[in-house]
């Protein structure tokens, strides 16, 4: 009877550990498993933080394009100003205001006021334009942001997380500043499609005084 209560005893021990056993091997892969959906939890934040990096930079490198252009066109157009400016100081051009006919002598000042005006908005638009040449920068270091992630008082996915949103604020108001640019930009194309305008004229006016000045009057003396 001793020796039956005892095997027992051992069954109900060995039960009873197994039981353990198997409830510590679910509890394990119950933790794998968390860990592993953590693990892809943080991959993805990661890489939606990887696209909004590419897409800044890609908002990066069109603002530094129109920075360029912005400034080729305001070295394009001081040259023509001051060209502009060679040309009415010099006497030919004095000469001709003087001896032109009544009518196209103040033809002439209108037109050469208009292209001034005109010059000068289309380089005061891409000055405007040039000022808003500073991009939303993001605000933490690459190296800053890696310690971050690996910080063991941080949460990977929640780092991610905010990393993604900083740059979609970046993002937007640097493309807000290049909305902005754009219309300077517009604005400076009127003003100088105006200008070529009113150089055509001018032209006009000036080829008309100097026929009429060889024709009449035997030329500019």
């Amino acid at each position: 009877m001793r020796t039956e209560h005892h095997c027992d005893i051992f069954q109900l021990d060995n039960v009873i550990i197994e039981g353990k056993i198997k409830t510590v091997q679910k509890n394990y892969e119950f933790l794998i498993s968390r860990l592993m959906e953590k693990e892809d939890y943080n991959e993805k934040y990661m890489f939606l933080a990887e696209i909004a990096q590419n897409e800044y930079n890609f908002e990066l490198n069109r603002s530094s394009k129109f920075d360029e252009k912005i400034g080729r066109q305001i070295t394009l157009l001081s040259v023509i100003i001051v060209a502009f400016t060679t040309m009415i100081a010099s006497t030919f051009f004095a000469t001709i205001l003087t001896k032109a006919p009544i009518l196209v002598g103040p033809l002439i000042l209108i037109n050469l006021f208009l292209l001034g005006i005109f010059l000068s908005g289309a380089w005061y638009q891409l000055y405007l334009a040039s000022n808003l040449h500073s991009s939303s920068k993001f605000p933490i270091a690459e190296e800053s942001l890696k310690n971050k992630v690996k910080s063991k008082g941080e949460i990977p996915a929640a780092t991610y997380w905010h990393v993604y949103l900083t740059y979609v604020n970046c993002i937007s108001d640097n493309r807000e500043a290049l909305k902005q640019r754009l219309e300077f930009i517009k604005k400076s194309q009127n003003f100088i499609k105006a200008a070529a305008i009113s150089f055509i004229i001018l032209l006009a006016l000036i080829f008309f005084a100097q026929l009429y000045l060889f024709l009449v009057q035997g030329g500019i003396k």
